[in-house]
């Protein structure tokens, strides 16, 4: 569906600008294929807008990167694509705001320390998995980390992977050699407030248990109730640094996989990213309270 034409022009620059109404017949082809509730229509179309984005991506690296002039570029058209749009697609790709934009994102790219091994799979599915395969004993976060980041031949992913890999003071949840604590933090509830104050140390007390390597949404600092990404969790280490400072006791470094707001702010802006949006593909430092699991 996200490679129809006839259904999701590509001719849109960005997913976010898709009308609804279009939005709402994908949703309807969806549920008469499949059985999913209401529930499920935000997430189903975040994955047709990524899986949108990702034919772009691909069709500008296959039938665009790979030619120099005008002229190679338009005759290069793939054949699912209408001939209208690609020529719509080449002329933005060689536009100054599309060269600007595809520098920002390769230079974004290029500062990611790493993807995983888990394909399409997320990483519950792998630690259910796990939990199955090993008579119903739950996985340690570090057997998740080795088992999504190891490549078939049994050699981690890359150096960074195999230098988390070496780490031997990975707890297991709960334990506190590893965990942000929360007793200074400026987003707990006054002491007064004894009723708001348990609920929020039940949150905080399952929030603390998510795994490095989970998929989590991070939810908006301005309107908590809301996602404004989705990513994977990479360290809990207060002394890991993002950005040129060390995390402290109340942030986890998160990995931007999909930016659902774009223009949420970050809790701290650096380089070029000031944004979720500006961030997809890096790590950003965002308060552990405000990670919610997958």
């Amino acid at each position: 569906m996200a490679r129809n034409g006839q259904i999701i022009p590509l001719s849109y620059k960005d997913w976010r600008v898709v009308p609804n109404s279009t939005k709402d017949i994908m949703w309807m082809i969806v549920q008469k294929k499949f059985q999913i509730s209401e529930e499920g229509r935000d997430w189903v179309i975040m994955s047709i807008g990524k899986k949108w984005r990702e034919f772009k991506s691909k069709l500008k690296k296959l039938h665009y990167d790979t030619h120099k002039t005008y002229e190679e570029k338009i005759a290069a058209c793939d054949s699912r694509v209408h001939a209208k749009e690609w020529e719509f697609l080449v002329k933005h790709w060689d536009s100054q705001v599309g060269q600007e934009r595809s520098a920002k994102n390769k230079a974004s790219r290029a500062m990611l320390k790493t993807t995983h091994t888990a394909g399409t799979k997320s990483f519950a599915r792998v630690r259910a998995e796990m939990d199955k395969k090993n008579n119903h004993i739950q996985p340690r976060r570090h057997e998740l980390y080795i088992r999504t980041h190891t490549k078939k031949n049994g050699k981690p992913l890359n150096a960074y992977c195999s230098k988390i890999m070496k780490c031997t003071d990975l707890p297991y949840n709960g334990s506190p050699n590893n965990q942000a604590t929360s007793s200074h933090s400026s987003y707990e509830a006054p002491p007064t407030q004894v009723y708001r104050a348990k609920n929020i140390s039940k949150r905080v007390h399952a929030v603390s248990n998510i795994m490095i390597g989970t998929e989590v949404y991070l939810r908006s600092l301005q309107k908590p109730h809301n996602h404004v990404a989705q990513g994977y969790l990479l360290s809990k280490d207060p002394t890991t640094r993002v950005g040129g400072f060390e995390l402290g006791p109340q942030c986890w470094e998160i990995q931007i996989d999909v930016p659902i707001v774009r223009n949420e702010p970050l809790l701290r802006p650096y380089s070029s990213y000031q944004t979720i949006g500006d961030a997809v593909g890096a790590t950003v430092a965002w308060p552990y309270t405000f990670v919610k699991c997958k």
